[in-house]
């Protein structure tokens, strides 16, 4: 996951912990030489994760 995603924000609630991440710039080595550009993110996607600790897990995705 932290190959292509980085953290950008982690809350640890009293019910829930919620984990941020944003895709990272990473061009495939196939496009290295082209000059490409990021046309912005979607919509963050939201996902249920394992029980960490007695407490719901929540992962926002920014893709």
């Amino acid at each position: 996951m932290f190959d292509y995603f980085e953290l950008s924000d982690f809350k640890e609630k009293s019910d829930r912990v919620e984990i941020y991440f944003e895709e990272k710039n990473i061009h495939l080595q196939e496009y290295a030489t082209d000059n490409l550009g990021s046309k912005g993110f979607y919509e963050q996607v939201r996902m249920q994760d394992y029980p960490m600790r007695g407490r719901s897990c929540l992962l926002f995705i920014k893709k």
